[in-house]
Parts: structure tokens; C-alpha cells; sequence
């Protein structure tokens, strides 16, 4: 099926995956699962009842290549500005303390100097690379740069950058022919066993050639664009850094060599870090569910009865689609959304006696909402069905009746407005209702001689009524039109 193939919801074709039934192997979306506030509250398949697997972004996330913008946008956050600035400083100085050193020891000191910022960087660009693997765009706090697995991490990363090197060498020593496809597959690696080592902190399992092929292979071709997006990302300082000597004295090159180092290197793990978010399932973990979408115990029972109902409709189900929508609007009478799918719902099956008694309660309960346009089309609706709506307010009547004549329903504005004077003799609007079924009358069936008729009653019966003065003008615009 389409839903398996594509990772698409089985009912909304245009709408991701999130959700999987292992029993029924159906992919659900977000438009067909809501979440429940209560954590503890489980979330089952409609059909079978089992428990649901989250997907995460397997298939929702946005393709990387398509969100480059946002990439290039991340290092200016706050946090990761921060950052930039300080590993930016803390590099200057190093550089300007150690970097003309001739000794032995000044050079031991350098290196060591160099070690810790190193771990610095590595520390806080991996913790980016999990932040967004876990979908989350904020950038993290500067200060969780500065822990000692910096540089547990950084000596992982450059244990695995030589014996990369050593295999490399080894691999020329055989042949060249050899030595330059296993230096090209290397490199080729490199962003997988970096996405790995942030993601697992193993050097084992960075270095594992099955497990490297197996994200490559969950990625695809896509790996390959991947691999060229962060190829051009390495020419990015050394641009950057010539564009801005032109205009900056040379005194500025190692900060601003090392800011833009910075930048295009945050800028390349947050790629990093969203291809694993996005190809999460190669990687073998799911991404934590978005909170934000989380819904009270009302909003979730009304969301989830809306979307079983429909998902029981479209399996044939139409009966037990009927049962979740009525257990529901019982509970939550006054919900606007199950009412219009209860109405929809009795108006296609036919069933008229239902209709009648829900159709009452919908329309008042609109009116209440003040969409009295919509409380028409429902009361037009029942017409058209055969089934007679018997309201005992008269301002119900009143304010269909205006409602069908803006909807241009003259007939049946006029038949609903008839003899309210002797059903509600206490109503205070009848003036009002009258005078809008002369107008319609008039204008809408061209019929004056029954609308002087009305305003002749309106002008006699009610003298005082605020309307009686258009009635007067309204009945002489008629006379004149007459001439």
C-alpha cells in the first residue's frame, strides 16, 4: 500500500507518518493521532486497539537540502553567538600567548592550550548535533561547552582521524590503484562516523565500517548531497576570511579566521545534527514526542472521537463511526466541530428522526455562536430532506428568517417569519421579523402588493416600534415605484 511505501498517513495521503500500528502495519499522522496532556494515557490503534509506535520525524522532518537557510540563520542565535564569541577570544589569546613560542615547553604548552579549545568546540558542536537530532532548533548554552568529555571527545575524534590516516597509508603501501579507493571511502565516511561519535560517543562504533554503510545506505542518495553540502562548508573560512582582509587590517586575521572557523563549523553540525533527526531510523532511535502538542482532557476526547469517527467512515464502519460521534457530543455538547460531523453524519444517512432532534440542538447552538449563516444552511439542509424543524423562541425564528433572506432563500424565510404575531404574541422583534419578510417579498419575489400588506400591519400594530418609520419609507419607495 501507498502508506508503506511512502511513509504517509493511510487516510490523508498528504500527510507524513508519525505513528505506526505494528499489529495492523497502518501509518497514522499527526492529523489522525492527538496527544493526550496525561503522559500515562496510552495511545492505540483506532481499528485494533494496540498500542502505537511513535515515528518521531522520520517522515515529517523537512528535507535538510530544503531548510539550508535556517542552517546558516542557527549560529546567530543568542546562545551559539555567545559561544562564537568566546571560543573566538579564547582562541585569539592562545594564539597571541603561545603561538611565536621557540621552546620545547612553550610548544607543550601550545599544544595543550590547543587540546582544551579543541574540546571546548567538540564538546558544544556535538551537544548541537544532539539538541537538533532530537528536534530541537534552540542552540544550547554556552556553558555546557566546558566540561572535561570535551575532551574525552576531542581525542576520540582525532584517534579516529589517524587511523583513518594509517589505513590510508597502508592501503597505498599495497597499491595505488587501492590506496586511492580506500583514501576516497574513507573520506567519504567522515560524516557518518562523526554523526555516530556525537550521537554514541563509541569510537568503536564510529569506526565500524557496517554500521557507517548502514546509516549511509538509511540516508541514500542524499548522503552524497550531504557530503557536498559539508565539502563546500570547509572553503567557507578561508573565503570568508579573504573577503574581510580587503577591508580590515591584517592585525584582525587570526580572530577573524578563527570566528568564521567557528561559524562555518556550528553551521555544518547543525546540518549534522538534522540529518539524523531527519533519517532518525537508520540512526535506530525515535526523537521525543513535541509536548507543545499535547491537548487538555477535553480538547484531546473531542479531537480523538473526530478523528475516529473519520477513520471508521472510511473503513466502512459508518455505524460504529455514528456510536464514537454521539458518546462523544453527550459528553461535550457544545462543541461546534462534533456537531457539524454529527449533522454531516445524519444528513448522509438518512436518518431523518435523528436528524430532526440533533438539527434543533445544532442550530440554536450556532445562533448562540452568532453563525446564523450557517444555522441557515442546516435549517435549509432538513428542508431539503423532508425534515420539518419546529423551533418554540421566536428569536430563533427571527434571526433564521433574516439569515435565509441574506442566504436569498426568500420562500422559505417568508414560511418560517408566517404568523409569528400568533405563535409569540408577546415577541417584541415581530416588527423587525415582518418587515424583513416584506422586504423579502418584495425584493425577493417581487411580489408588493403582500409586502404593503405587512407594512400596513407594522405602521397599524406596532406605531411606537422603532422600525415603523422604514416601514413608512419603505412602503413609499414601493408606492413610488408603482408611478
Amino acid at each position: 500500500m501507498l502508506d508503506k511505501i511512502m511513509g504517509t498517513c493511510k487516510y490523508h495521503q498528504d500527510q507524513p507518518a508519525t505513528w505506526q500500528c505494528k499489529k495492523c502495519n497502518h501509518f497514522y499522522g499527526d492529523c489522525c493521532v492527538p496527544i493526550p496532556s496525561d503522559s500515562s494515557r496510552k495511545i492505540k490503534c483506532t481499528l485494533c486497539t494496540e498500542p502505537l509506535t511513535y515515528l518521531g520525524g522520520t517522515y515529517s522532518a523537512e528535507p535538510f537540502w530544503k531548510k539550508t537557510n535556517d542552517f546558516f540563520v542557527y549560529p546567530f542565535q543568542s546562545n551559539a553567538l555567545v559561544f562564537l564569541g568566546i571560543i573566538t577570544l579564547i582562541q585569539t589569546g592562545v594564539f597571541f600567548i603561545f603561538g611565536d613560542v621557540t621552546s620545547l615547553s612553550g610548544l607543550i604548552l601550545f599544544i595543550a592550550a590547543m587540546i582544551v579549545v579543541g574540546g571546548i568546540q567538540i564538546n558544544y558542536f556535538f551537544t548541537v548535533i544532539n539538541y537538533i537530532a532530537e528536534g530541537e532548533m534552540e542552540a544550547p548554552p554556552p556553558a555546557i561547552a566546558f566540561s572535561m568529555e570535551g575532551i574525552s571527545l576531542l581525542f576520540k575524534q582525532i584517534a579516529l582521524i589517524v587511523i583513518a590516516v594509517i589505513c590510508g597509508i597502508a592501503a597505498f603501501k599495497t597499491s595505488i590503484v587501492i590506496g586511492i579507493i580506500v583514501s576516497t571511502l574513507l573520506y567519504l565516511f567522515i560524516p557518518a562516523s562523526i554523526m555516530i561519535l556525537a550521537r554514541e560517543h563509541s569510537l568503536g562504533e564510529a569506526m565500524n565500517p557496517g554500521r557507517i554503510i548502514e546509516i549511509i545506505k538509511g540516508m541514500g542518495w542524499h548522503y552524497l548531497l550531504l557530503f557536498v553540502f559539508l565539502y563546500i562548508l570547509t572553503m567557507g573560512p578561508n573565503i570568508a576570511t579573504e573577503m574581510i582582509l580587503k577591508f580590515v587590517n591584517e592585525f584582525f586575521v587570526i580572530p577573524i579566521d578563527a570566528f568564521f572557523s567557528a561559524y562555518f563549523h556550528c553551521v555544518s553540525v547543525a546540518i549534522l545534527g538534522y540529518c539524523i533527526y531527519q533519517y532518525q531510523v537508520a540512526f535506530g532511535f525515535v526523537s521525543e514526542q513535541d509536548e507543545t502538542k499535547a491537548l487538555n482532557e477535553a480538547d484531546y476526547d473531542i479531537k480523538l472521537a473526530l478523528c475516529e469517527s473519520e477513520i471508521f467512515m472510511k473503513e466502512g464502519r459508518r455505524e460504529k463511526a455514528g456510536e464514537v460521534i454521539r458518546n462523544a457530543i453527550n459528553k461535550h455538547q457544545k462543541n461546534l466541530e462534533l456537531n457539524r460531523r454529527y449533522h454531516h453524519y445524519l444528513k448522509t444517512f438518512g436518518q431523518n428522526e435523528l436528524l430532526t432532534r440533533h438539527s434543533l440542538h445544532f442550530v440554536n447552538l450556532l445562533l448562540e455562536h452568532n453563525m446564523d449563516r450557517e444555522a441557515a444552511q442546516v435549517y435549509m439542509t432538513c428542508k431539503e430532506k423532508q425534515v420539518i424543524l419546529t423551533f418554540k423562541v421566536a428569536e430563533t425564528c427571527h434571526r433564521l428568517g433574516a439569515a435565509l433572506v441574506n442566504s436569498h432563500r426568500y420562500k422559505e424565510a417568508i414560511l418560517l417569519l408566517k404568523n409569528l404575531h400568533k405563535l409569540f404574541p408577546q415577541y417584541r422583534g415581530i416588527p423587525d421579523a415582518y418587515f424583513i419578510m416584506a422586504k423579502a417579498f418584495s425584493e425577493g419575489l417581487h411580489q408588493d402588493e403582500q409586502a404593503m400588506k405587512l407594512l400596513a400591519f407594522i405602521i397599524q400594530k406596532y406605531p411606537n416600534a422603532m422600525v415603523t418609520k422604514e416601514a413608512k419609507d419603505y412602503q413609499n419607495v414601493i408606492q413610488n415605484m408603482k408611478k
